[in-house]
């Protein structure tokens, strides 16, 4: 079988000509200098078309594998990264699924921005957009009460709402002001222009997982324009090399209660090595709590600790970037949260670089 030209006539109109990876958002129709248009786009499934394929271990059956629900927009490039075999457990169905549902609200949402008719419409409407972002970041982010329980739920159910909430939120927030502009001042026009940077570096860590070190937080000026409490979400490299001595005390206790580890020991800050029963090798783990593993946070650990076959990140609400993961591929250096540096300790050698925790952080 094969994609039908309806289904893609439909994911054509629906994304909007551009690639539906966050991180790159390519124009798939480029006009030429010579007045042609060329059309670059690839039609790529979420789940393979064959088992043997991408993501194709699936229960959907062969016949709905080419219907527009399994089918997302990519340009070439992005379409050959995430069917490496190398990498589909990076780039996986659940993740290529949020980037088509994401990318196409974001189409649909761009046409039906409404016009304002007074600046105290576009305060109000602002102002509920951040309010509910609040109450989301204040419940269950990675400063909340919650936060300090680490067999808490919440790091699970934050990660979840700022894919359903608080990202289009962000995207309408900034569809407003740009619809909206003329009743905003010069300096609220740049406030909202920084705001905008966090928005898109925001999304793209959490949707693509790549991480701009230097993206900006979120501008508390945006507080004082549309006179809310915004939620201060981070945003961009949040580098903690000194291991709080709480994270310590849990890393040492976890680790040790492992049934494959005979003892662990701190040799330095940030070094712990992890000795298993025979014939399980010894691990020398780097141990941070960075919100986002970037590359370049990748790069530095590695230039520190030349020796470290794994970096785990503590915290529920830590995670790393794609690309930090995939050179940790190239490099065999596991790259974990604190779970699947767990699950990952069950394995030597390949599986353990590779590890995947299906469920859970």
């Amino acid at each position: 079988m094969a994609i039908s030209a309806d289904v893609q006539r439909l994911l054509l109109a629906r994304s909007g000509g551009r690639c539906a990876n966050p991180g790159c958002r390519a124009d798939l129709f480029p006009d030429l200098e010579s007045g042609f248009v060329v059309a670059v786009q690839d039609m790529a499934h979420i789940i393979a078309q064959s088992e043997a394929g991408p993501r194709g271990a699936s229960s959907l059956q062969s016949a709905e594998r080419d219907q527009y629900e399994n089918v997302l927009l990519l340009c070439p490039n992005c379409h050959r990264l995430v069917d490496k075999m190398k990498l589909t457990g990076v780039y996986d169905e659940e993740l290529l699924a949020e980037w088509k549902r994401q990318h196409e609200e974001r189409i649909r949402n761009a046409v039906d921005v409404p016009r304002l008719g007074s600046r105290d419409e576009l305060m109000e409407h602002v102002r509920e957009l951040m309010r509910e972002n609040r109450v989301w970041w204040e419940t269950y982010g990675p400063e909340s009460v919650a936060a300090d329980d680490p067999l808490s739920e919440a790091p699970r159910i934050w990660l979840r709402e700022v894919r359903r909430v608080l990202i289009p939120n962000n995207w309408a927030i900034v569809r407003l002001i740009e619809r909206n502009r003329e009743y905003l001042t010069q300096d609220e026009l740049e406030v909202a222009a920084r705001f905008k940077l966090h928005a898109d570096a925001f999304a793209a860590k959490h949707l693509s997982g790549e991480a701009d070190p230097i993206a900006p937080r979120f501008p508390r000026e945006m507080d004082e324009i549309f006179k809310s409490s915004g939620a201060l979400m981070p945003s961009g490299r949040e580098w903690n090399d000194r291991l709080a001595p709480n994270t310590v005390d849990f890393f040492l206790g976890a680790i040790g209660g492992h049934s494959k580890v005979t003892s662990v020991e701190q040799e330095s800050q940030n070094v712990f090595v992890v000795t298993r029963v025979a014939p399980l090798s010894q691990v020398r783990a780097w141990v941070c709590d960075v919100y986002t593993v970037g590359i370049a946070d990748y790069m530095s650990i590695r230039q520190t600790e030349p020796e470290a076959g794994c970096i785990v990140t503590m915290s529920g609400y830590n995670s790393w970037t794609r690309e930090a993961k995939a050179q940790g591929f190239v490099d065999d250096v596991g790259v974990f949260k604190f779970g699947e540096f767990m699950g990952a300790l069950n394995f030597d050698d390949t599986d353990f670089v590779h590890y995947e925790r299906r469920t859970g952080s």
